[in-house]
Order: structure tokens, then sequence, then C-alpha cells
């Protein structure tokens, strides 16, 4: 009838989706017949809502290195800061690639969980279901305000932990201990950052010079420990540190005075 309408519509786009979530990369497969939602919801993180049936599962990246997959029917809440997942229907799975392997972390609804960039595990207090957590083909039910972590244990005899251990200058020092991650053992030698031997004052226990890196540790199956020959140098009454540092940021320290 000769007349007009103008109709308008306005979007907003938040920050929060690429600096709370880190989406680069993001949907790396999205199954046919799927449909995928995505919900800024600011401090809380992203909601990702999948929309389908069969047994195909939505699988994105985020977070600069965790794998998340996604099965049909469900809703997920998704934050980084290591990555926090909060499942409201159906279920997810987290996978974070370590030193000594793939942690995956799965959660069904009300479960609420973190999986940190290490590969611990924590459930939150308030989650009503528990997380599966499966690492090198171990799986473990973690409940509600429990978590999965690395530990440490040593250094074994012959070396001393709660004292100054005297050794003989140029002496040969075998330095023994374990790694576990959860109940575990880990026997890889990839879970080992590194061991150093550091000259410090025996006054103070302040560094002189430089770390000095330690080399040759093997996995003894007999004896089930990891074992560094720690060789002492020349120098006569004088005192070391020598540390050792696991991938996942523990560290076990001993101290020698050479005679």
């Amino acid at each position: 009838a000769g007349l007009t309408s103008t109709t308008s519509a306005t979007y907003t786009v938040s920050n929060s989706l690429a600096a709370g979530l880190s989406l680069s990369g993001s949907f790396t497969s999205i199954p046919a017949a799927t449909t995928v939602t995505v919900v800024d919801e600011g401090a809380a993180g992203v909601t990702i809502a999948v929309a389908g049936t069969g047994v195909d599962k939505v699988v994105m990246s985020v977070c600069g290195g965790f794998t998340v997959r996604i099965a049909p029917g469900s809703s997920v809440t998704l934050s980084c800061g290591s990555v926090i997942a909060a499942v409201a229907v159906g279920s997810v799975e987290i996978d974070r690639s370590t030193p000594t392997g793939v942690v995956t972390m799965a959660l069904t609804a009300g479960g609420r969980a973190t999986l940190g960039d290490d590969g611990g595990v924590t459930v939150a207090p308030t989650s009503t279901t528990p997380a599966s957590v499966t690492s090198g083909g171990v799986t473990t039910t973690v409940s509600a305000g429990g978590s999965l972590a690395w530990r440490t244990s040593g250094f074994y005899r012959p070396v001393a932990m709660d004292t100054v251990n005297r050794v003989e200058a140029r002496s040969t020092v075998p330095l023994r201990f374990e790694i576990f991650y959860g109940s575990t053992e880990i026997t890889t030698t990839t879970a080992i950052g590194s061991i150093v031997r550091t000259q410090v004052s025996c006054a103070t226990g302040a560094a002189l010079g430089a770390p000095v890196i330690v080399t040759g540790v093997q996995y003894h199956v007999r004896r089930g420990q990891f074992e560094a020959a720690v060789r002492m140098p020349a120098a006569e009454r004088a005192c070391y540190r020598v540390t050792m540092t696991t991938t996942s940021g523990l560290a076990l320290s001993a101290r020698f005075r050479t005679t």
C-alpha cells in the first residue's frame, strides 16, 4: 500500500568469550545433524549446549592445550584457569596431555571439577556426582571435595632429608626417590623436570654459583625407585644443595657437606 517499515537488531560481542575461554582452534569436530549453541556467561565462563542424537561427540580445543568432548544432549559450562567444568545435562570428557601421558577427566550431570595444567583434578564440594579420572591405564573415582594430585617420596637412604649429609669430596651419591599420580606410581623419566646440584653457603644456605645439571637418571624396576648418581666436586669443606623438580612443579631437596 505504499508503506514501508524498518527492522533492526543489535548484537553485542563480549570479550569474555575470547579472554575467558580462549576458543582458539575452537571446534575440531561437529557431527552431522548436531546443533551446538554457545552462550557467553561472563565471569561464569561459556556454556556449550549440544542438541542431537547418537554417540558421536562434539570435540573442541580450549584454554591452550585441553581437548573437550561433549556428548549429544549435553549442556556444559567451561571456564579457564586450568579448565573448570560444570555439567548441567549429559556428560563431558576433558583431556590434558602431560609429560607422563594423557589425563582424562569425565563428568556427568551435576558434576563440577577442575582439570589442572599439570593433570591434577579437584572436584568441587558442591558437585553431586564424582569425577572419573584415567591416567596410565588406571581409572580413579574422585568424590565431591576430593582431589587427585602429584606427590613425591624420598630421598631415600643413604641420603637423609632432615640433616646435612657428610660425604667425601669426589664421591658419588645415589639419589633415590619416587613420583606418584594419586595411587599410581610413575616410572617414566619424562616426569622429572630437572635434577641440579648447587654450591651454597654452609652458614646461610645462599647459592654461591650457578646450578649444575645432574644427568643419567633411571628407573630401577627391581627397587621400584628412580635413581641418579650425583658426583660431588673436589673441594673439601664445601656445601651443596641437590634438588629434583618434577614436571608438575614438585621438588625434593637435600643438603651435603664434603669432607
